[in-house]
Order: C-alpha cells, then structure tokens, then sequence
C-alpha cells in the first residue's frame, strides 16, 4: 500500500553520508571525523499517506458511526453494534492492513493503531455523547470532529470551536521548527548512546530509582518521546488548521518545567491528544453515568495503560516486523507505570481536601514541579524501555538530520 507510493519499505536507514568533515583537537583521528546524513524525504511522504489513509479509514468509520452508534443512544442495539461489533473491528483493523501496507518500520505503521485506539475511544465518547456540541451538530461537523488527527480548541465555557488566526499558525510553524531542532539533537544523543547519555544503570534495589545517572537518563528520553511527538503534532496541526480554518490543540505544555499538580502534568500538560480522548471517552463517560470522580480517575488509567499495552502488542506483532528479529516486550510494565501515576493522583486529590493544601500551595513552584515530576520519573522507564524495544525511535530517525562519528561504522 505505503510501498507503492515510496518504492521503500525503510526496515533499515539506508541513507547514504552526504559528506564527511573533521573538528579538531577532539582527539585521534577517529574521534576527529565525523558524518553528516541529511533527512529523507520519502520517509516523510509515507508517514503522511500513512496517516492520510488512515484518516480515511476513519472517516468511513465515522459515518458509519453516525448513523449506527448516534443513532442508537441508550438502546441494546446501539450498545451491542458499538461495543460488541464495530469497536472490535477497529481495534483488529491494523493487523490486517499491516499484512499488506508493504512498510517493515515501526514508526509509519503506528498511525494504524494508534488511529485504532484512539478510534475505540472515539465510540465510548459518541455512544454516551461526550463530545463538545459542535460536533453533534450536524454530520459534516461530526466527521471534522472525530477524524481529525489532531484535536481541535474549544472555548472553556461555551465549548465553541476555536477559529484559527494567520498569527497562530505562524507561531505553531515557529514551535515546529524549534521542536524539530531539539529532536534532532535529542536523537543524535540518545540514539548514539544506546539511550542511555549518562551511563549505563542497573536497578537492583530501591534506591537505585533514585540514581542521578537513571534519572538523567529517565528525563533525556522523556524529552525525547514528547518531542517527537510534538514536532508531528504542530505540523499536522498547522495543515488541519489551514484546512478547516479552526484552531488546533499543541500537544504539551511545559510538564517538565510548569507543572503545579499530578492532575495538572497528566490532565493539562503531557499529551493533550491521547488526555483529550481518554477524558472524552472514560472519565466524562464515568460522571455521566454516576460514578464519582475518584472512579472516573481510576478507570481512564486503567483505559490509558491497555491503550498503550495494545500499542506495544501492535508493535511487537509479526505484521509490523516481517523478516526481523521478534522482540518480546515486558506486557504489564504499561500498564503498571499508568495505574502507578494514576494512583499518584488519587492519592493528591485526597491530600487536596486536608490541611495538607494550604502546605502544597505555599511551596515554590520550582521545588513544586520538581516533586510533581518525581511522582513518575523514577519509575519512566517502565514505559520508554518497551517503546525503545518496537524501534519506536530508531525507525523514526530516518526523518531527521544525523551526525556520525566514524568510530560509530554508520
């Protein structure tokens, strides 16, 4: 499918070093020379079919739903057709189309499933009617609404979409740019040094959590995962704002550096894309239907950590990864790092309600971020080391710029 449109199943970086220069008094020779490999093109034309067929796929998805799930609120047949026939397909969808997309490269195939799980989500928030009023208008609003790779604004109050402005999608393009720069040295990084820039860490016992070298390296590939995803994000949404004329969403917002809460890191600030939908379609869900908010929390991380078990499956099974060596993923680490965090912040909102309040407001907000981001920080690795695993990284640097030394035998 993807093949047909690029002649390349990028399964290995088979770029060519453009040229070769030297920095001296770096060293012996070998330290001194080094490689400059510039991005591909081609790389970044079948990530966009990619998702352009799979935004397809989700249309027809949509309009199905539309008519099936809308539809049908509240009845057994709308429960049965969203929950017991089309949310089954679609979480089954990539493993089919994978068989013949053609692309043995983690990154390309991921908006299959991604677009799966997100979808899935999708079908909870239509079928008890979640969404923000502009998307229940009428069907043309509906399919912008639910297919778009990237969420849209809302107003906080009136749950109005947001227009888009020229000064914003400048802006974003300017964000875009940044992002892309900063991925690009994070990848030489991390990448180069087996991700792992401040040296190798064993975790034996407790305390080696807690091990500056483990959380410099915990923090590097942190950083690396929400860059990436940023950089596409701003890109994709600068396109769709274009398009539409609405605003779109930026994926984070400082969670490293601005962050005053657990609920504030996870609900506002790391991942609005994934946050959005596991909001809309779990935790809305669960107040609509009677339960409280503690339970609300508790089942969206439980939702958010089988979304992302069902990612790493996806991306250890044979249909991403014909003719390579299989990788056996840790399956429950995902889920284990989620409920943590989402216990985390149970366990917040419950201090939140005692005298313990007034303590947490009068500390400053660096030292404040600091323990906010040591909630999950020691413990990341039980999410980025599976992610590493599938090539989630390493398939995709063949759309940036690499440095090499020779020492490194690109």
């Amino acid at each position: 499918m993807v093949y047909y449109f690029t002649d390349e199943t990028f399964e290995t970086d088979s770029r060519a070093i453009d040229f070769e220069f030297s920095v001296p008094f770096l060293g012996d020779d070998d330290d001194t020379r080094f490689g400059f490999v510039a991005p591909s093109g081609q790389y970044w034309a079948a990530l966009t079919v990619s998702v352009s067929i799979q935004t397809l796929l989700t249309i027809i998805t949509m309009i199905i739903a539309w008519f099936v799930v809308k539809s049908n609120r509240g009845t057994s047949v709308g429960f049965l057709a969203t929950f017991g026939l089309i949310t089954p397909i679609i979480l089954c969808q990539p493993f089919y189309i994978l068989s013949y997309i053609g692309i043995v490269n983690t990154v390309i195939a991921t908006p299959f499933v991604v677009f799966g799980a997100t979808n899935a989500l999708k079908m909870i928030e239509i079928y008890y009617a979640t969404s923000p009023p502009f998307a229940e208008t009428n069907l043309s609003n509906f399919l912008l609404y639910h297919s778009s790779p990237v969420l849209f604004r809302f107003h906080p109050k009136t749950q109005a979409v947001l227009p888009t402005t020229r000064e914003e999608i400048n802006e974003k393009l300017k964000q875009a740019a940044s992002s892309f720069v900063v991925t690009v040295i994070l990848m030489n990084i991390q990448i180069q040094t087996n991700y792992q820039p401040f040296g190798p860490t064993q975790l034996n016992t407790i305390m080696d959590y807690f091990n500056w070298r483990h959380l410099g390296n915990n923090l590097a590939n942190a950083h690396l995962a929400g860059t990436n995803l940023e950089t596409g994000t701003l890109l994709y949404g600068c396109l769709i704002s274009m398009l539409t004329g609405y605003s779109t969403i930026n994926l984070n917002d400082s969670p490293f550096t601005k962050s005053t809460s657990v609920a504030d890191f996870w609900g506002r600030r790391w991942n609005k894309q994934v946050g959005g939908n596991l909001k809309n379609g779990i935790f809305k869900a669960c107040l609509k239907n009677g339960y409280s908010k503690t339970i609300g929390i508790v089942l969206t991380f439980v939702g958010s950590s089988l979304l992302h078990e069902y990612v790493i499956f996806s991306g250890a099974s044979e249909q991403f990864n014909p003719g390579r060596e299989p990788y056996v993923p840790q399956y429950g680490r995902q889920s284990t790092f989620f409920l943590w965090n989402g216990m985390m912040m149970v366990i917040e909102a419950m201090l939140m309600k005692t005298s313990f309040k007034a303590t947490w407001e009068s500390i400053p907000r660096p030292l404040k971020t600091f323990l906010v981001v040591m909630t999950s920080l020691p413990v990341s690795r039980w999410f980025m080391d599976d992610y590493i695993g599938v090539n989630l990284f390493s398939d995709f640097a063949m759309a940036f710029p690499f440095v090499y030394n020779s020492k490194n035998n690109y």
